[in-house]
């Protein structure tokens, strides 16, 4: 190990390698749904601090994740480039051209693919996300439904940023980028969805003993990550992968969700 560098290990990631990642199993008992198994990917950040390392990270790690799940979801905050930062044309299109390669790498297992924006996409319209949506065949969701394998998934805009509208017809599942969503906007309407699936919040990010967690970007503090059951609903918050602010994730490691109903 050279001077000045950190060790890694799943407490301390500050680069991507196949090993950083936290694959989480999460069960719901959601009986029309029954047998359904969902791969969740969020908060990528493609940028600064995220690069091919990232991209040739995933393509070790996902294969056999995807084969076992049915649908891919990704929620958002597929970039991050810092506020008030240049923006170099090059930098700009070098990370949009890895995440339109992660997106063909999803392709080519001819799994069904449903996005939504987030916060860090919305500040980057420019970059027209739609558009690298649709050349890799998935599909980008604002305020829209959609039915995938007999499953109605209803994608919001984002919360912060975006324009998101409430939910108004019965759907299966929610995708939306941040768990605020859940909290204003489907907490007073819970016959009209079975689960809500979410990021955004990195799970702190930062995590340390008697500390508030360095990233604590939401409303709802009480939702910063794992799984919760408000019957009779669902909210899961997966921490993501990406970093913010800081090219570090301390016991917080970047995580692959696996949804798994019953």
């Amino acid at each position: 190990m050279s001077c000045g560098t950190l060790p890694q290990s799943k407490n301390l990631v500050v680069a991507f390698s196949p090993e950083s990642f936290e694959i989480k199993s999460y069960t719901l008992r959601v009986s029309n749904l029954s047998g359904l198994r969902i791969l969740l990917v969020t908060d990528l950040h493609f940028g600064h601090f995220a690069k091919e390392d990232l991209l040739h990270s995933l393509s070790k790690t996902l294969p056999n994740l995807i084969r076992s799940c049915d649908i891919i979801l990704l929620a958002g905050d597929y970039y991050y480039l810092e506020n008030g930062a240049v923006k170099p044309p090059q930098l700009v299109e070098k990370i949009k051209s890895l995440f339109e390669a992660f997106l063909f790498f999803l392709k080519d297992f001819s799994k069904p693919v449903i996005g939504v924006l987030g916060n860090h996409d919305r500040k980057l319209y420019f970059m027209n996300h739609a558009e690298s949506f649709s050349k890799a065949g998935a599909k980008l969701l604002v305020n829209e439904t959609i039915e995938v394998n007999q499953v109605k998934i209803w994608g919001s805009d984002d919360f912060l940023t975006g324009f998101p509208k409430e939910l108004r017809s019965s759907v299966d599942l929610v995708l939306t980028h941040s768990p605020d969503y859940y909290c204003f906007y489907l907490k007073n309407a819970p016959h009209l969805f079975k689960a809500c699936l979410a990021g955004h919040t990195h799970g702190g990010q930062i995590r340390l003993p008697y500390m508030q967690p360095f990233l604590l970007n939401i409303g709802c503090t009480q939702y910063l990550e794992g799984l919760f059951f408000e019957p009779p609903n669902y909210l899961l918050v997966s921490k993501g992968i990406g970093f913010v602010g800081l090219p570090i994730r301390l016991y917080c490691p970047p995580e692959l969700s696996v949804v798994t109903f019953q």
